[in-house]
């Protein structure tokens, strides 16, 4: 397939969030904030993803595929502090296709996926979609096609 404009935008984002995870994660340990803040925020990334939410696009063999590396990626630096630890701070990574489903992402999964390579995540990832059954930290919305956001938005900021 041809990429759009759109599409190469939106994989630049990817990349540049991944720069900015890397960069949370070396410099967490020397800041620290106020004990108050820590206890009572929670973190929720919503972020863009190319192509479709299909299973066909997480394939480990082909993880460049609708840049499948880079949502592998985003998912492993904003869930995992490290091998089987989630971040504390985070609550729930929400990816929004251009199909309009939604791929929400909660620390759960850490547990069941202890190892976050990119290999191992698109694989899970492409497990639960391929078995359509629930995978513990994973769920999948269906969006409107009316709506330029899938009417996602509506329900998840409030």
């Amino acid at each position: 397939k041809k990429a759009s404009k759109g599409s190469s935008l939106r994989a630049n984002s990817l990349d540049y969030f991944t720069a900015s995870m890397a960069d949370r994660t070396q410099s967490s340990s020397s800041t620290s904030r106020p004990a108050r803040i820590q206890a009572d925020s929670k973190l929720v990334f919503v972020l863009p993803a190319p192509g479709e939410l299909d299973p066909e696009t997480f394939r480990a063999m082909s993880t460049h595929v609708a840049r499948r590396d880079a949502i592998a990626r985003i998912a492993s630096a904003a869930l995992w502090q490290g091998r089987g630890v989630p971040w504390q701070d985070v609550h729930e990574l929400i990816f929004l296709f251009e199909d309009k489903r939604l791929l929400r992402i909660v620390p759960r999964l850490v547990s069941s996926c202890p190892v976050p390579s990119e290999y191992h995540l698109i694989l899970v990832l492409g497990r639960a979609l391929e078995r359509h059954d629930p995978t513990p930290g994973i769920s999948i919305e269906e969006g409107d096609s009316a709506t330029a956001d899938g009417g996602h938005f509506n329900r998840i900021i409030r």
